[in-house]
């Protein structure tokens, strides 16, 4: 018996023209892809962690304003921690300046205050308490950390930086 094989039909105009299409398609979303990845990218490194550190050192004497503190806030004698980046790399972090104020009198109200203004700023906002002491640690939307303590012995604001790409023209960069 003898087999019917067909002749495969070469290919049209319009079936090349499919392929291509398909394959310029493909192209095109991987190239936009990776070119929202490298801005993205390039939008993270354009901070330093400097920069984090001056807006949260700010954050630092609002969030004693919103207390009803009167504060002179402590420098911290450190310069820049060593860290790796989210992102992967080195990079470096600061401690922020530290407020130190009196016993505050009504808690509830002091933290209820706080947590509003660090939720307003977009921060991840938890409950803290160390023996007699409560407060609130906070994850800034840059990464950095912020925590308030009051307790019988005081009132404490303190946090640390974002860990973001180090300043080359920085002389105390690691």
């Amino acid at each position: 018996m003898d087999q019917v094989t067909e002749k495969p039909q070469p290919a049209t105009a319009l079936d090349r023209w499919w392929w291509v299409a398909a394959i310029a398609m493909i192209v095109v979303v991987l190239a936009l892809i990776g070119l929202s990845q490298l801005r993205e990218r390039n939008a993270m490194d354009g901070a330093t962690a400097a920069d984090s550190r001056d807006e949260l050192n700010q954050v630092v004497l609002d969030t004693a304003t919103a207390m009803g503190l009167a504060v002179e806030p402590e420098d911290v004698p450190t310069g820049p921690l060593t860290c790796t980046r989210p992102g992967g790399g080195a990079g470096e972090s600061y401690f922020l300046q530290k407020a130190k104020g009196p016993v505050v009198e009504d808690v509830d109200s002091a933290l209820a205050a706080v947590r509003t203004m660090w939720e307003g700023l977009g921060y991840a906002v938890s409950d803290r308490a160390i023996d007699t002491a409560r407060g609130l640690s906070a994850t800034t939307t840059d990464g950095g950390s912020m925590y308030i303590l009051t307790g019988p012995g005081g009132t404490i604001i303190a946090g640390e930086s974002a860990c973001a790409h180090r300043t080359p023209e920085s002389p105390d960069s690691p």
